[in-house]
């Protein structure tokens, strides 16, 4: 997994536009590439990611199909996070003070 990356024996390198292309769209050819990478227990990790980084290109794509005008923070459970203060600027400098 370290070292040699950008080598022509190095699968990941030569997995990585295969990567970044989304599930719904990979060729037969991509499949058997990606389950061959996924098979190597040194590579758990990258399935791992490539998991959840295709859970969030399904989650935005379907946010930006919503038609109700909600945008994706609004989207997100309520108090998931929480909310971030409005702390006022300083007229003269537009930083926000130091103590609120």
């Amino acid at each position: 997994v370290h070292g040699h990356r950008g080598r022509k024996d190095d699968p990941l390198y030569s997995a990585r536009r295969t990567l970044h292309t989304g599930a719904g769209l990979l060729t037969e050819k991509q499949k058997d590439r990606l389950h061959a990478l996924f098979a190597v227990d040194a590579h758990v990790e990258v399935e791992a990611t490539w998991g959840i980084y295709q859970s969030l290109k399904k989650w935005s794509a379907s946010i930006g199909r919503e038609s109700d005008g909600q945008t994706r923070a609004q989207s997100l459970s309520p108090g998931a996070y929480p909310p971030v203060p409005n702390h006022p600027r300083d007229p003269r400098s537009g930083q926000r003070p130091i103590h609120p």
